[in-house]
């Protein structure tokens, strides 16, 4: 199989397990053929993507991250796609927030100038059938 032809994969990372899971749940419901791995702090998140190119050749199609991860270095969700950004070029990159629009945050408004969508948590299902194409 080439990487043309590869299963499409999603990375999702977030702090809260239940999170994680809700929105694997919902990509699984729209595009149950992506497979997906699931982070919970950004230095796991930096290791399977760069693992992605590495080992596997078959990079992620797409990457959504929490804004607000309690970080384990002094990196933020921005931060991270900001990185995923330059090492997966024009993956399908998603940050989600509980709070803030997009437009009250400045990492936000550079990171959608970058190509990269926005959802609050509370409405990620539409945003995900617009970014999966149903």
């Amino acid at each position: 199989m080439t990487a043309d032809q590869a299963q499409p994969r999603a990375l999702i990372v977030d702090d809260d397990p239940g999170m994680r899971k809700g929105v694997s749940d919902a990509i699984q419901r729209i595009r149950p053929d992506i497979e997906i791995t699931k982070a919970a702090i950004i230095g796991e998140a930096i290791q399977a993507i760069r693992a992605s190119i590495e080992e596997s050749a078959i990079p992620f199609s797409m990457v959504i991250s929490d804004y607000n991860i309690p970080p384990d270095t002094e990196r933020n969700g921005a931060d991270l796609l900001f990185e995923a950004r330059q090492v997966l070029g024009k993956t399908a990159l998603l940050i989600l927030n509980t709070g803030k629009f997009a437009e009250d945050v400045p990492e936000l408004r550079k990171l959608e100038a970058e190509g990269v969508k926005y959802a609050n948590k509370l409405a990620i299902v539409p945003v995900l059938q617009r970014l999966l194409g149903q």
